[in-house]
């Protein structure tokens, strides 16, 4: 976050692909950089064949601003989930924030946000995500399926189960440990959706453009599982500027 990725006011020179130090190396300075490095990192051991024996591992920015050196933003609780929610739905299976910080715990920096999703991500998101029916170890759902969107530069990741898997205990799990509503559970025929807006400003994807053209009733079937600054209406995903979203959908 805050880098300049033209100049670096360390060394007071330009940073190309092939010249300069910006504190990014061939990065565009905003939360495209989390989705293609990842991505590519995915796609190098996949050409290797090194996709079931090696994971990548993400490394989201969390430590403060150091002034006039490269980074000259601290990271948002909010733009914290947005780097590891963008990581691990362009394929990377852990995570280990450099460095932990050391701003306040309110609920608008890391240490207020990250208990949050804690429990979010044990009792929803490993069942998709890591579930029964992984074959290749990387962004398959329970029944093999896993869809990636990105649309009016909102990331979307799909989970879909379509079957009966170890899954069936998860809805008492998914009750006790997140802030789901009454209607969400887990089970056959649902979907995981994880959200990531990458602008600074509110954006908009619509269900049918992601798969879920068939909805017949998204206030019902769509429920938010954990969410910061974004929601949903009747025909799709509202994220504000980087808005981050996790949701079920009752297929």
């Amino acid at each position: 976050m805050g880098i300049n990725p033209n100049y670096s006011s360390v060394w007071n020179t330009s940073c190309t692909p092939d010249f300069g130090n910006c504190g990014c190396d061939n990065c565009v300075g905003s939360l495209v950089d989390v989705r293609q490095r990842v991505g590519s990192f995915k796609e190098r051991m996949q050409i290797m064949g090194w996709e079931r024996d090696k994971a990548v591992w993400s490394v989201p920015q969390a430590f403060e601003s150091e002034g006039l050196r490269y980074w000259n933003a601290t990271p948002t609780g909010q733009q914290w989930l947005a780097f590891t929610f963008l990581s691990l739905t362009h394929g990377a299976r852990g995570s280990v924030s450099f460095s932990y910080p050391t701003t306040t715990g309110n609920v608008t920096t890391i240490e207020g946000t990250a208990p949050g999703f804690s429990g979010v991500f044990d009792s929803v998101v490993l069942p998709y995500v890591f579930g029964e029916g992984i074959s290749s170890g990387v962004n398959e759902a329970v029944d093999g399926k896993f869809d990636s969107y990105f649309i009016n530069g909102v990331d979307v990741g799909i989970w879909w189960n379509s079957t009966v898997s170890s899954l069936e205990n998860a809805p008492t799990l998914l009750a006790r440990d997140s802030p789901v509503g009454s209607n969400a559970t887990i089970g056959p025929n649902t979907a995981l959706i994880i959200l990531t807006n990458t602008l600074l400003d509110p954006s908009f994807v619509a269900f049918d453009v992601i798969g879920l053209g068939g909805l017949t009733n998204a206030t019902e079937q769509v429920e938010r599982v954990f969410s910061v600054n974004s929601r949903t209406n009747v025909s799709g995903l509202v994220p504000e500027g980087e808005g981050v979203g996790i949701y079920l959908v009752q297929l």
